[in-house]
């Protein structure tokens, strides 16, 4: 396996509450915004500008009340090493007692060995211990400079997880802190912004996130939120360590959104299901429902998108599992490579790769696990609309087969005739 380097945005936030509440307040934030879709090093494949959700977070805090002088956005080529070094110190070097230090990076984020590296807009993807930021580099600095109550540390790209690392140790240096994060350390992430757009709909005051209906948005219920998001619209594992701060800190009050019936038709609201879009199930959750019908929202990228439908053309999810134990073979880029379940989770299986270090163990759903020694399948090339894909046939039966794409969930199983199937 080579270097890995997928990933869409990541997030990082140092916060301190109000003094008298746990309410966090945004006009005590000091923050770096970095942001780069684009590098000087062609190697990476760069991300659409449209819509982005780093832009919109930047946005967002200052909305809520962050002032001008106190919020940083490095945009792109303005995100070299030097300048997110440079403006993480001095803004750390703000905060006071009650201060909210942000730090937010969206781009790569790439993996040597046991370590994860960001990808600064001048990164050498040869050389990343030398040329990339190290997450480990704010450890040192928010020891030295941060003045505030407690630190949270958010991140949406590949291997955020890393940033628990962050958390541990500033929590052994007696600085409160905790980390939410797109993904587990071990993990490449999504290219999609559902991490970041979750994170900003639960500071703006999505109703649906109020699971206690108390009228406000903690942290655990945006840890439960992302969570969610994560693992029904992207099959990813997200990674959240609290560690010791307040769980029950607001992000925000909730909006009213004229919601109907908490449950119809078997389903309910804030729900997520596979609806129909453009003739295939696709994720989306329901917002809304009344006797016949549930409002769905999809999520393309960065884009929201709406559709209203009958019951008969949403169906609820259902995963496949394994036992600990079990010998498969587990897609890994374009490849599947043989591996071992080691432990089963919360709908999700923790692999390690045959013959490959302990530090390539990952979490894993069903889309990416293909049976093996267990279960012997036969590995074909399907075809689908001109062009071929790596399949398995599942079973036959009057001349047709029954296939999975490999690296796909099983809403794209499908039978196909004779003629659509060749070796690999």
């Amino acid at each position: 396996m080579k270097l890995m380097y997928i990933c869409t945005a990541i997030i990082l936030f140092v916060l301190s509450p109000a003094a008298a509440q746990d309410v966090l307040d945004y006009s005590m934030v000091n923050a770096v915004i970095a942001g780069v879709l684009e590098w000087k090093d062609v190697s990476l494949s760069s991300f659409s500008k449209e819509m982005r959700k780093d832009e919109e977070l930047y946005s967002t805090f200052k909305r809520k009340g962050t002032a001008g002088k106190n919020i940083v956005f490095l945009a792109d080529e303005q995100a070299t090493l030097k300048n997110i070094k440079k403006y993480v110190h001095s803004e750390l070097s703000k905060t006071g007692k009650n201060s909210v230090f942000i730090f937010y990076y969206a781009g790569h984020g790439m993996k040597r060995k046991e370590n994860v590296y960001f990808a600064n807009y001048d990164i050498d993807t040869e050389r990343p211990e030398a040329t990339g930021f190290d997450p480990l580099f704010l450890v040192e600095e928010i020891k030295a400079n941060f003045k505030g109550q407690f630190i949270l540390l958010m991140a949406d790209c590949c291997y955020s997880g890393y940033l628990a690392h962050v958390a541990a140790a500033l929590s052994k240096a007696g600085i409160k802190a905790a980390s939410l994060t797109s993904s587990e350390a071990s993990n490449y992430s999504t290219g999609n912004w559902t991490f970041s757009q979750t994170v900003i709909d639960c500071i703006n005051g999505l109703a649906l996130a109020d699971e206690n209906l108390d009228g406000a948005i903690s942290l655990e219920e945006t840890a439960r939120e992302v969570k969610e998001a994560m693992k029904y619209r992207e099959r990813q594992r997200n990674g959240y360590e609290p560690g010791k701060v307040n769980r029950s800190m607001v992000f925000s009050r909730t909006k009213e959104d004229g919601k109907g019936p908490e449950e119809a038709g078997g389903y309910k609201r804030g729900q997520y299901i596979l609806a129909l879009y453009d003739g295939k199930y696709k994720p989306a959750r329901i917002t809304n429902l009344d006797d016949t019908r549930a409002t769905c929202e999809f999520y393309f990228y960065s884009e929201k998108t709406g559709r209203t439908l009958s019951f008969d053309r949403i169906r609820k999810f259902a995963f496949n599992h394994y036992k600990k134990g079990d010998k498969v073979e587990v897609v890994w880029g374009e490849k599947t490579y043989a591996a071992e379940i080691l432990k089963v989770n919360d709908d999700f299986h923790y692999i390690t790769y045959t013959g490959w270090p302990s530090y390539w163990d990952e979490w894993v759903m069903d889309d990416r696990i293909v049976p093996g020694e267990t279960e012997p399948v036969t590995k074909v090339m399907v075809e689908w609309e001109g062009k071929w894909y790596p399949a398995v046939i599942l079973k036959k039966e009057n001349g047709r087969f029954f296939i999975h794409y490999i690296g796909y969930d099983s809403s794209w199983d499908e039978w196909v005739t004779e003629e659509r199937i060749k070796e690999q």
